[in-house]
């Protein structure tokens, strides 16, 4: 109980230290404890500790509990804080006026008493000061690596069966890996690899039927295009952006709007076309819009103020992309055409595509209008035309989508709509908790052809092959990551006729994982 007492003598000290001519206990102002009444007789001392002296601190509720015992390492933690003041005695002078003789001896009678706390106290500070300095080194250089080599990508697994054939179902795997190095400050090399695996069992045309001859397994490895390019930044005027490598013209070319949809979300793909698909609104393709090449790319992106815009060539193909931003609303306009055009090599017939989209809100509701153009030589032709709407909320999604296309023999009509929910109940609500749940996305699609000037549902080649719709559950948990389950299903909606081939009556069940790093 000794410690206890000197503290008290503290507290007394402290009241000696203040003005005789200080303001009333009633109008104290800077002691703002709940637990310290402005009347209490200790008020003034305990005002002087805290504002005067710096040399305790109270309670994080405000409160400080001036009948709790203290320990004897937060008295001594107190008074190393008188003693750090009583170092500077000029500096100490000048603020609280002079020191008187007999509470100097008090605290040098304190001082003696912690002396032993107040050591270690000082040596407690010095290790966390190392250890502090030790874990800054540490984390600047795990910045410093991690900014120089990063790794990314994504391995999926995954199987999926047709329900009217008598085939084993198909598997399948593939993975993607992405590596950034930052060479400089402003240059970094990228790189991209993919690759894919499938079995599937198929009709052995050759062999006699009933026999096990009558079927034959396909397999396929195979590695996709691997990409390597530079990525160097500029500042200044225009602040140019130069790639070039291995790599695809997307890179620096987008020909397709910003507003997001979920049409071309299916897993199905292995052992057929995925029943939603054509409903994406993009037109582009070599049939349709830009071109996209995938080869040696070499360009430069620039932007100022609300203008942006890309140059790009291939062995093959020029392309250019201008595009205003305001904000809300977003207007691009992308064309590429054969080397002829701009070199001047004599080649017959030389084709260029043209796409004009404007996008307007944002990724919360959006829509976004697209045309593009064709043409051979230096005549130019209207080839298709899409409109599409998105509205996200509490992680809920409606979208929809319309496409019209033209061709020489026939014009086609693709119609869309889906409607998704959301993966985590934050998305919810913020003040919720931050746990994945099962997810669910159904979209339906419906095409309408027009050749010969006959009206049939489907595309130009296969009847009834692409109206359909899909149901998929999506579930990201611990045990199977980002475990999803597909429901696929084409058929002929509206449209009269019957189809003689069952490849345009299927339903399709799949099923995969993914992970991603």
């Amino acid at each position: 109980m000794r410690y206890q007492k000197l503290f008290a003598a503290a507290l007394l000290s402290a009241t000696l230290f203040s003005f005789g001519s200080g303001p009333a206990l009633a109008q104290l102002s800077a002691v703002n404890f709940t637990d310290v009444p402005a009347e209490h007789w200790a008020a003034q001392a305990v005002k002087d500790l805290v504002d005067k002296y710096g040399v305790m601190q109270g309670f994080p509720d405000k409160t400080f509990r001036g009948t709790r015992n203290i320990s004897r390492f937060e008295a001594a933690a107190a008074f190393l804080r008188i003693m750090d003041q009583l170092a500077q005695t000029e500096e100490l002078t000048k603020r609280i006026g002079k020191v008187a003789l007999e509470d100097l001896k008090t605290l040098r009678t304190l001082n003696d008493e912690f002396k032993q706390e107040i050591e270690t106290i000082k040596k407690q500070h010095t290790d966390q000061g190392a250890k502090i300095k030790q874990l800054e080194e540490a984390l600047a250089k795990l910045k410093e690596d991690i900014g120089s080599v990063r790794f990314g990508g994504m391995i999926s697994v995954g199987a999926e069966d047709v329900m009217e054939d008598n085939f084993r179902p198909g598997y399948t795997a593939s993975f993607s890996l992405n590596m950034r190095i930052a060479a400089t400050e402003k240059t970094t090399i990228r790189s991209a690899l993919s690759g894919d695996f499938s079995s599937i069992q198929d009709e052995n045309k050759e062999g006699e039927s009933g026999k096990k001859s009558q079927f034959k397994e396909n397999k396929d490895i195979s590695v996709g295009f691997g990409e390597a390019w530079f990525d160097h930044r500029e500042s200044g005027f225009l602040n140019p952006r130069v790639k070039f490598g291995f790599m695809g013209v997307t890179r620096l070319i987008q020909p397709f709007t910003s507003i997001p949809n979920q049409f071309g979300n299916s897993i199905i793909g292995v052992l057929d076309s995925p029943a939603v698909s054509r409903a994406s609104p993009n037109l582009f393709g070599s049939s349709r819009g830009i071109r996209l090449t995938r080869s040696f790319i070499a360009g430069t992106e620039f932007s100022e103020g609300i203008f942006s815009g890309a140059i790009a060539a291939s062995p093959d193909v020029f392309y250019g992309q201008l595009k205003l931003n305001l904000g809300f609303a977003q207007l691009k306009v992308v064309s590429e055409g054969d080397q002829s055009l701009v070199i001047g090599e004599p080649v017959l017939d030389p084709l260029h595509n043209h796409t004009v989209i404007l996008d307007l809100g944002n990724d919360t509701f959006g829509l976004g209008l697209q045309a593009t153009f064709r043409g051979l030589a230096d005549e130019i032709n209207f080839r298709g035309a899409a409109a599409s709407t998105n509205w996200s909320f509490s992680g809920f999604s409606i979208g929809a989508s319309g496409k019209f296309e033209s061709e020489k023999t026939y014009q086609q009509v693709i119609a869309g709509v889906y409607l998704s929910s959301p993966s985590n109940l934050k998305q919810m609500n913020p003040e919720w908790p931050d746990a994945n749940i099962p997810s669910l996305l159904v979209a339906v699609q419906s095409p309408f052809t027009m050749q010969n000037g006959e009206l049939f549902e489907g595309s130009p080649d296969e009847v009834g092959d692409l109206a359909g719709f899909m149901v998929q559950l999506t579930y990201d948990n611990p045990v199977i990551p980002n475990l999803t389950l597909e429901l696929g299903r084409r058929q002929k909606v509206f449209g009269q006729r019957v189809a003689t081939d069952s490849k345009f009556d299927k339903t399709t069940f799949a099923v995969s994982s993914s992970f991603f790093f």
